[in-house]
C-alpha cells in the first residue's frame, strides 16, 4: 500500500503496521573539528538507530519514519539530525581510496531525479599527529564530473567519531558521487576518514531544546517522507559540540 494521503497512515496504524525502533549512541571521548578553517560546521556522528527488519514482514514494502524522539545531554548550540547515510568512499592516508556508492535516485512529486548532498566526513580509524590535508574529486549536483573541493588539512590526532564537511568548488552545493580522495603533506600519515552522503530525515534544532527531551512529528512537523527499506539503519548527527555526551530514544516508522 503506497502512503500518499493522511488516511493512508491513519489506516495502517488501525491495521497495525506500526513498528518502534530504538535509538542510541555514546561519545565518550571530546571528538575534534576534522577540518580546521575558520567557518567550518561542528558536526559528528554521535549514534544510529537499530536496523529495521529484514526481510520485511507480510504485506510491508517499505517503512516510512513518523516520529523522531531522544533525551539527551545538551548546550544551547546543539542540533540533532536523523540521517540517511549513503556511504561515498573512504581514504586510508597509507593506503589510499576505497570507492563506495553514488547518491541514489528518488522519486519526488511525481519526478524521478539522481539526489545531492553534502559531504559529511567521519573519523573511523584515529589519525596520527601529522596527517597532512586531502582533497575530494567528485561529481557535482548537475552531474559535472572532475570537480574537486578545497583542499582541507586534517586536525592532528582527531580521534574515531570526529566529523566535519569539506569546502566544494564554486558554485556547487552538493555531490552525487565521489571518485577519488586524495592525501598530501603531513609526516607518515595515518588513520581512516569516511565520507558519507546525507539524506535527512529530520531534525530538532537548538532553537527547539528547552531541556533534554526532544520530539518530531511528521503530523505537525516536517520529517521527510523518505522510504526505507529492509535492514536500513538510519544515524544522528549531532552539531555544535565536541563534548562527551549520549543520546537515547527511538524512531516510530509506518509500513507501506
Amino acid at each position: 500500500m503506497a502512503l500518499t494521503t493522511f488516511n493512508g497512515f491513519i489506516a495502517q496504524v488501525g491495521a497495525l503496521k506500526t513498528l518502534t525502533q530504538p535509538l542510541y549512541g555514546e561519545i565518550q571521548t571530546a571528538t575534534n573539528t576534522l577540518f580546521a578553517y575558520s567557518a567550518a560546521i561542528v558536526v559528528r556522528r554521535i549514534g544510529d538507530t537499530k536496523a529495521l527488519p529484514n526481510p520485511l514482514p507480510s504485506g510491508i514494502t517499505g517503512y516510512i519514519v513518523t516520529q523522531f524522539s531522544c533525551a539527551g545531554n545538551v548546550a544551547t548550540t546543539t542540533s540533532f539530525q536523523l540521517v540517511r547515510l549513503i556511504n561515498l568512499g573512504e581514504i586510508n592516508l597509507q593506503l589510499g581510496f576505497t570507492d563506495g556508492s553514488a547518491m541514489p535516485t528518488v522519486t519526488e512529486l511525481g519526478v524521478s531525479r539522481a539526489t545531492s548532498s553534502p559531504i559529511f566526513c567521519a573519523v573511523t580509524t584515529a589519525l596520527n599527529s601529522a596527517p597532512g590535508s586531502i582533497a575530494i574529486t567528485y561529481t557535482d549536483q548537475d552531474g559535472n564530473t572532475g570537480q574537486t573541493s578545497t583542499t582541507e588539512a586534517l586536525t592532528a590526532s582527531s580521534v574515531v567519531q570526529s566529523g566535519g564537511m569539506p569546502r566544494l568548488a564554486s558554485g556547487d552545493w552538493g555531490v552525487r558521487d565521489i571518485t577519488n580522495i586524495t592525501q598530501s603533506g603531513g609526516t607518515s600519515p595515518t588513520g581512516v576518514v569516511k565520507c558519507w552522503g546525507i539524506i535527512p530525515l529530520g531534525m530538532v534544532p537548538s532553537v527547539d531544546l528547552p531541556g533534554s527531551n526532544h520530539v518530531r512529528n511528521h503530523v505537525t512537523d516536517t520529517l521527510t517522507h523518505f522510504r526505507l527499506g529492509a535492514g536500513d539503519q538510519l544515524g544522528i548527527l549531532q552539531y555544535g559540540t565536541n563534548s562527551t555526551g549520549m543520546i537515547v530514544g527511538d524512531i516510530t516508522v509506518i509500513g507501506e
